[in-house]
């Protein structure tokens, strides 16, 4: 545990009696001591006859040792038959991201063919189609299907039917008012003829990148210094900063609303 607290602090919230101890993490086998480190904590939990589900996204920017070790964690683990199948493992991936020589390809096909006590379940989730997608504005603008299936068209046509981006593009028409509610029909309208021609980017990225250069310098400013501190702060980290730069705190608000 105490060479495990080098590498996740956080370790010594739940055991204070390993702090202050001396241990050399640089050592030649560390890979195979975090792999045994992290196996005895999952171990533990599931001794204690709890139910343990373990979620990574984006394991396509995962490097080979990170693969490697989440890898061998599960073989490890799929070795303790009475309390390995309350453990339960979720990869996430883009699969267009990914090809056979990828790094994760290896470890998948490695779990899958050579090791028996792990099971490996693919589930994959397709883009939506031309229908899912008039189906999700129909019910977000609360209109028949008839009256969205244009709008649906050029929707999919311009995100492929990739979820996210179906998302986005909606909110990014409705913040730009290109689709407007109106108080005299009563309803959402949009003009099709303009959003045909309505310049989005080529995918969610661009979309999203050219969200963020409609804010103001200052907002800007402001999430710059937010993104210094990962994708989740402490309410009292973000009190401190306001201290030293005035608006963080009352800014988060108008953030989380325009998404």
């Amino acid at each position: 545990l105490a060479w495990l607290a080098e590498l996740l602090p956080s370790v010594l919230a739940l055991f204070p009696s390993v702090c202050g101890a001396n241990v050399q993490s640089q050592t030649k086998d560390g890979e195979w001591r975090l792999v045994y480190s992290l196996s005895r904590i999952v171990e533990a939990v599931l001794e204690e006859d709890r139910f343990l589900m373990i979620c990574c996204d984006d394991l396509q920017w995962a490097d080979k040792m990170t693969l490697s070790l989440l890898s061998e964690v599960l073989v490890s683990v799929g070795s303790l038959k009475h309390v390995s199948r309350r453990c339960l493992f979720v990869g996430i991936f883009r699969h267009d991201e990914v090809d056979e020589n990828h790094p994760f390809s290896v470890q998948y096909t490695y779990l899958q063919m050579m090791v028996s006590n792990v099971g490996v379940t693919a589930i994959g989730l397709s883009s939506l189609s031309k229908d899912d997608v008039a189906d999700l504005i129909s019910w977000e603008l609360r209109l028949p299907p008839r009256l969205v299936s244009e709008l649906a068209d050029v929707v999919h046509k311009r995100t492929t039917g990739h979820a996210f981006f179906v998302v986005e593009l909606l909110n990014s028409f409705l913040r730009d008012f290109i689709v407007a509610y109106s108080s005299e029909l009563c309803r959402y309208t949009w003009d099709n003829c303009r959003i045909a021609i309505v310049e989005t980017g080529d995918s969610v990225a661009e979309l999203i990148a050219a969200n963020l250069n409609t804010l103001p310098p200052e907002s800007l400013r402001i999430l710059q210094v937010l993104s210094c501190f990962g994708i989740q702060t402490e309410d009292n980290l973000l009190q401190m900063l306001d201290s030293f730069h005035k608006g963080i705190f009352a800014s988060i608000d108008a953030f989380v609303e325009t998404g």
